[in-house]
């Protein structure tokens, strides 16, 4: 664990050092992850019928120009992910039917550095369409289950913390990013929107097996800023 957590340190400060290069285009992004988990149906740990929870993300990224159409988008940021069960029970009371709902979310706190192959589209000085691909590496900093019970009238939260490691949660993941947006010149820099797709690739459970594999899924929506220094500073 501690040397999948230095080799994850490495990226983040390779992710920097390149920042710092002879690239000046960067900005800041923040959105919402519409995250879930995939499983293997009846043979996962998780078999219940899983939902979208609606996450934050925020952090900041910038560009290394290819060319004129072509670049390297490299990203730190804060992504929430996870899933939410529902169900519904009836028990009796003093011969009294008594309806149970309970819904909880668990949601993971992530790290993530999404380094991507960025393609534009059009002129730069208009609106421009763009699509992005490639691999993120994350990792899982920390999480917390939020409960919502209601019973006879009554409905109790609570959230409290969930220890990954006692979940025998794989806290390191690499998954495939597929983006799509557009872009609109803002003097000094450019607007943006952009809709991801991420399809995790790293079993989360490190009990490992294809017969309890579970994965990251998300859908986010961002939208953010970027801003060519250079010519702020010309």
């Amino acid at each position: 664990m501690k040397i999948q957590y230095k080799y994850f340190l490495l990226l983040i400060l390779s992710s920097c050092s390149l920042l710092l290069s002879a690239q000046t285009t960067i900005g800041a992004k923040a959105g919402v992850n519409l995250g879930t988990f995939s499983n293997n149906g009846d043979s996962s740990e998780i078999n219940a019928d899983l939902k979208r929870i609606l996450g934050l993300q925020i952090g900041g990224l910038a560009e290394i120009t290819i060319n004129e159409n072509i670049a390297i988008q490299t990203e730190f940021l804060f992504i929430q992910k996870g899933f939410r069960v529902s169900s519904i029970d009836t028990f009796t009371q003093s011969q009294v039917p008594v309806i149970y709902k309970s819904k909880t979310k668990f949601v993971v706190n992530y790290l993530e550095v999404p380094i991507l192959l960025k393609y534009k589209f059009g002129d730069p000085e208009e609106v421009r369409m763009f699509a992005t691909v490639g691999p993120t590496f994350s990792y899982a900093a920390g999480a917390f289950n939020v409960a919502r019970v209601t019973a006879l009238g009554n409905t109790d939260r609570m959230r409290q913390p969930a220890e990954l490691d006692d979940l025998l949660y794989n806290r390191f993941e690499v998954s495939a990013s597929l983006g799509v947006g557009f872009s609109v010149p803002v003097d000094p820099g450019e607007l943006f929107f952009e809709a991801r797709a991420q399809f995790g690739l790293t079993n989360l459970n490190e009990r490992g097996g294809r017969d309890k594999a579970n994965y990251n899924r998300g859908f986010g929506f961002t939208m953010g800023y970027l801003v060519n220094l250079s010519e702020v500073e010309d």
